[in-house]
């Protein structure tokens, strides 16, 4: 059963807009495939080009500067507050999906300082994936694979 409620975006549209829920099981089902997707898109790139992005040495680098604890957190912040700016607040600012994905996706590209061509193409994709969970669930499926895909590169990169 799908609830539909009406929300007023302000002067933003000037319109009543409709809004899905998204069940549990959908969410959890789009996590799933956009966990498996990024994960086949980190190995190839990883395969094609074994240096790090400059993101990654940043991390690297406050890593070895905080408290593991605090640095987790930073990392679970900045997952949402990344999926909130781009995913909700850029999200519903443009009506036309290929360029909501199009613009999201390039700007969390570029707040990740991509060093190189391959790792600019990296992040695009990322935020492309992360995009199109939006799109098939909501913002609480990009933030929560965000959020496991973070938590997946803190395990396996950082301790």
């Amino acid at each position: 059963m799908v609830r539909r409620s009406f929300l007023f975006y302000g002067c933003m549209y000037g319109q009543r807009k409709q809004v899905a829920k998204v069940n549990m099981k959908t969410r959890i089902k789009w996590l799933g495939i956009g966990f498996v997707s990024l994960l086949i898109i980190s190995l190839c790139f990883s395969l094609i080009h074994a240096q790090g992005s400059t993101n990654q040495a940043n991390l690297i680098g406050l890593q070895h500067q905080v408290p593991w604890f605090s640095f987790l957190l930073f990392l679970i912040n900045a997952s949402m507050v990344e999926e909130f700016l781009y995913r909700e607040i850029l999200w519903n600012l443009v009506r036309k999906l290929d360029i909501r994905v199009a613009l999201t996706s390039v700007l969390f590209a570029l707040v990740h300082h991509p060093g190189t061509i391959l790792a600019w193409c990296l992040y695009v994709s990322l935020g492309m994936f992360l995009g199109m969970v939006r799109y098939k669930s909501d913002l609480r499926g990009s933030i929560g694979l965000h959020l496991v895909w973070n938590l997946s590169v803190y395990v396996l990169f950082f301790l």
